[in-house]
């Protein structure tokens, strides 16, 4: 069993603003694993004294994220790990995730567009909103696949309500 990570005030070299590290941890590609990621990585955003949106916009898509990871990227694969560092900067928070699970269809994102909603109540997708709510949610959003790693960044900037 792998030790809880341990909230970091580590800083990094930057050009213009010291971005620091609040989160920086490997755990298994399994539901369980992913709820105390999330939880963790919860805590380490509300210490550092974030906005309560862009805490609550983080947790919503690495869940989906990270449950995309376990359903699709290992299926059929056995175990797996997810690598996730969540770093403060100046606007609001970069999310990298590194798993070595099957690359995205193409080596690209989905579109994210919502499904067709316009049908009878039996006919509506089970699924299909997870990169809808992904891309909703942050404000940049990268994938790479490099070898047999995949890259996903995710970035998120405070909102401010006009």
């Amino acid at each position: 069993m792998s030790q809880r990570p341990v909230v970091m005030g580590k800083k990094t070299a930057s050009k213009n603003v010291d971005p620091i590290t609040l989160y920086n941890f490997t755990f298994p590609a399994e539901q369980l694993a992913v709820r105390t990621a999330l939880a963790d990585i919860r805590t380490a955003l509300e210490q550092a004294l974030l906005d309560s949106d862009l805490v609550g916009r983080v947790e919503s898509a690495l869940a989906e994220l990270f449950n995309n990871i376990v359903k699709h990227a290992y299926a059929n694969q056995g175990s797996g790990t997810l690598k996730c560092t969540v770093t403060k900067t100046a606007p609001g928070v970069v999310v990298n995730v590194i798993d070595h699970g099957k690359a995205m269809p193409g080596h690209t994102l989905p579109d994210g567009d919502l499904p067709n909603l316009e049908v009878g109540f039996s006919d509506l997708p089970e699924g299909g909103f997870g990169w809808f709510i992904i891309k909703s949610q942050t404000d940049g959003l990268s994938y790479e696949r490099e070898g047999a790693d995949n890259y996903t960044q995710l970035v998120f900037e405070v909102r401010r309500n006009a």
